[in-house]
């Protein structure tokens, strides 16, 4: 029998030994991962990798055959709203299109247990002044995700939980998001997302935890998972570096006037060093979150 729930008193969010199946076919097994306190962790995966899926098991609208999620809304006291605790904005066509953005904004302060006097404010950090009052299905789907994103924080919940979040946003949007999603870690709070755009999740996580066919293939810090066993360097003689690099069997490549070595940078100075050859720059090589999450991951034409 499955054990769905768990309280997490430090307002962490995750999964443990996850596992579910739809008509026979595995869909997640054995998932485990939490998401810290003060932390955005993304989860990511190629389509059909199953990460829909365990956000709606951490939603509580998919009931896993095996396994457990744990949140800070788990411990909820009668009457608690679950909003305090943790927020969700998986899907922003989902709100209700006939409503205004003021209503809609409204019903979440009630939902939330919180006054109404927030809306006001939240329409100005939204950018919707001036919509208050147009119907959510006349919205860009921009406009939508910023009112699912603000919907979801509207509860100062100690934990958040979103789907695709810069869907849609233009270059501003993108950057109100990542903002809103930096300060809600930088406050406390627990925030997993998911996102097929790579380089919005290198810019804004700090923790990557990768999925493949149902499992988790790569779990741990960003810095960790992005930094390669080599080293860039550049030097004012590009070709008396080249030299040091080659005499001491250093594999290197150029790019412009910046050499990548397949050395630490210690070995890479020290080599320049000997040589005589004065360095312009030094630091640890990253690989790009692209090239890791295609070397982790396999390409499904299922949704």
């Amino acid at each position: 029998m499955a054990v769905t729930g768990m309280s997490t008193n430090d307002g962490a969010v995750g999964v443990a030994q996850l596992s579910h199946a739809f008509g026979g076919k595995d869909v997640l097994s054995d998932v485990s991962f939490r998401a810290e306190p003060g932390h955005v962790t993304a989860l990511l995966g190629a389509n059909g990798a199953g990460k829909t899926t365990l956000f709606k098991c951490i939603a509580g609208l998919v009931r896993p055959d095996a396994g457990r999620v744990f949140s800070p809304a788990m411990s909820l006291r009668s009457g608690q709203p679950p909003a305090q605790h943790i927020g969700f904005a998986l899907d922003a066509t989902a709100l209700h299109p006939g409503r205004s953005v003021r209503e809609t904004l409204r019903l979440a302060t009630i939902l939330a247990g919180v006054g109404r006097d927030r809306v006001g404010p939240m329409l100005d950090r939204v950018g919707l002044r001036r919509e208050g009052r147009k119907r959510v299905g006349a919205l860009s789907l921009g406009m939508r995700q910023r009112l699912a994103l603000w919907v979801a924080l509207i509860g100062d919940p100690r934990a958040l939980v979103l789907d695709e979040p810069a869907n849609g946003l233009d270059a501003y949007g993108t950057a109100w998001v990542h903002d809103t999603i930096r300060s809600a870690a930088e406050s406390g709070a627990a925030v997993l997302i998911s996102s097929h755009l790579l380089r919005d999740v290198e810019v804004v996580a700090d923790h990557l935890v990768v999925i493949d066919r149902g499992r988790v293939v790569s779990d741990g810090a960003a810095d960790d998972l992005l930094r390669l066993r080599g080293t860039h360097v550049a030097a004012a003689d590009p070709d008396a570096l080249t030299r040091a690099l080659t005499a001491r069997g250093m594999q290197h490549t150029w790019s412009a006037e910046t050499a990548t070595v397949q050395a630490s940078p210690e070995a890479v100075g020290q080599a320049a060093l000997e040589a005589g050859v004065p360095l312009l720059h030094l630091s640890q090589a990253r690989t790009d979150l692209q090239e890791l999450f295609m070397s982790m991951t396999t390409d499904r034409k299922d949704g």
